[in-house]
């Protein structure tokens, strides 16, 4: 039982970038509240693996393959959703790309990708996944912003830019969405300790100094544990939010304080 007991009972949840990290955190903490999780995302064996674990600890969770930059894969995801369950009632886009460079050399081909799948791949399953929400008689999208979304940092444009465009997004969205009793909402952490942010230290010159760095960034003195973000993630996806659209929640252990 997790900390919403039995809140998503009887609740279809899909969640993207589901096979590590947040992803896999909100996964699992929805299933233990009662929902069917959906987990898309590309790794088979990881997306498998965390789809078993949530069936062995007496959940209901499906696999999906899917990249959500490529149109065709995220329609036919939805479809399967559809065939599989009939419904829908929240999505959560975690799955995101990050790519380094200074503007003037920035290769243009990971400026793109990190535009394809951290913004259009967004857009792309709340396309597929709104029909099945106003079918349900509404539901609760939850996007992953970042505070990256907010501030700006040497080197990281791409991911900056697009952070930033999942917030606008989301505003727009809540609006436009909103007379079907869709709610949109984002979350911004901070740095969170997943393997996303270790690939990201490991690639630094100086790993340890970075990751001390990192801790010191956040008020609370350290990075947040995947769970962390995935309980504000489920709160949003609750009744107990029932009043909040169109705003980006930050769960960033004081990140923005303290710049």
């Amino acid at each position: 039982m997790g900390m919403f007991e039995n809140s998503f009972a009887g609740k279809v949840i899909a969640v993207t970038g589901a096979a590590s990290g947040m992803g896999a955190a909100t996964a699992r903490l929805a299933a233990a509240d009662g929902a069917s999780v959906v987990i898309l995302d590309l790794p088979a064996t990881a997306g498998e693996a965390v789809a078993a674990q949530i069936r062995d600890a007496g959940g209901t969770a499906l696999f999906i393959a899917c990249d959500v930059k490529e149109e065709n894969q995220v329609s036919a995801a939805f479809d399967h959703i559809r065939s599989a369950f009939g419904t829908l009632h929240g999505l959560v886009n975690v799955a995101g790309a990050n790519r380094k460079g200074q503007i003037t050399t920035l290769d243009l081909d990971d400026w793109d990708l990190v535009m394809a799948v951290n913004v259009r791949g967004t857009m792309l399953t709340i396309k597929y996944a709104v029909p099945l929400l106003r079918h349900a008689g509404g539901g609760v999208i939850v996007n992953m912003a970042s505070v990256s979304g907010m501030i700006g940092s040497d080197g990281y444009a791409a991911y900056h830019t697009s952070k930033g465009a999942i917030i606008s997004l989301t505003r727009s969205l809540a609006e436009e969405l909103a007379p079907d009793h869709i709610r949109v909402t984002a979350v911004a952490p901070g740095w969170v300790d997943t393997p996303f942010t270790n690939n990201a230290v490991d690639a630094s010159p100086d790993p340890a100094g970075l990751r001390a760095q990192a801790n010191r960034m956040h008020a609370l003195g350290r990075m947040a544990q995947p769970d962390e973000v995935a309980q504000a993630i489920l709160w949003l996806l609750t009744d107990k939010a029932s009043f909040v659209t169109a705003s980006t929640l930050l769960v960033d252990g004081g990140f923005m304080v303290k710049r």
